[in-house]
Order: structure tokens, then sequence, then C-alpha cells
């Protein structure tokens, strides 16, 4: 293998550019679900104006769609604030590095997760 084929670190700008490519993605898919869940007119059925259905089979239905696109917000809050943490990390100089031991996580880890907090060891630990 010659000098020119090796694997080439990756640059903070390049780190940069994909966290900030991911947060866009996460802030887009928020969008899109809050977009989704548009109240509905139900005026022309029953003469009133409600953003449920008015059968109970309905309301445990929209309530339930309800509790998912919440907690799927939540989610993507969680994300994009991870992905903001890691831009700090990368301005601060700690980028890439395991918040338990101190050590670099390895390429591969953070090719798959750039936002990762744990080199593989902790992040199993942790997560039990």
């Amino acid at each position: 293998m010659s000098d020119n084929d090796a694997i080439q670190p990756v640059s903070n700008e390049q780190w940069l550019e994909r966290l900030t490519a991911e947060r866009e993605r996460l802030v887009g898919l928020r969008a899109s679900i809050i977009d989704e869940h548009e109240p509905h007119d139900d005026r022309e059925h029953n003469g009133t104006i409600t953003t449920i259905d008015s059968h109970h089979a309905d309301r445990g239905a929209a309530t339930y769609e309800l509790e998912l696109e919440t907690s799927m917000l939540h989610r993507f809050d969680d994300e994009i604030k991870r992905v903001d943490e890691a831009v700090a990390k990368l301005e601060a100089g700690t980028f890439g590095l395991c918040e338990r031991c101190g050590e670099p996580i390895r390429d591969e880890r953070m090719d798959f997760e750039p936002a990762a907090r744990y080199c593989i060891t902790h992040q199993a630990e942790m997560t039990g």
C-alpha cells in the first residue's frame, strides 16, 4: 500500500461538516413530525369544532399517536443536543475523547456515531 492509499484521519473541518449535516437532518425530521400533526376540523361531521375524533376508539388512537409523536420529538431534541455538545467539544479540542476515561474513541465508532461520548468499553458499561 502506498502513502497515497493510506486512510487519512478526518479533519476538524470535516467533522464539523458531518455534525452540521446531522443536526440539519435531525431538525428537518423534527419539523416534519410537527408539520404532520396539524389539528383537523371536524365541523362538517357534527357541527362542532374539535381536534379529536368523537368516537372513544378514535380518541384512543389519537392519544396514542400524540404520545408517540411527543416521544419522537423528545428523542430528536436529545440527539440535537448531543450533536451540539459534540460541536462544542470540537471547538474545545476534546472531540473524540471518552468522557469517562479520556482515551480516544476508536475511529470506527466515531465514523458510525460522530456524537459518541464514550469509548465502546464504557458505552457497554453504561447500557448494561
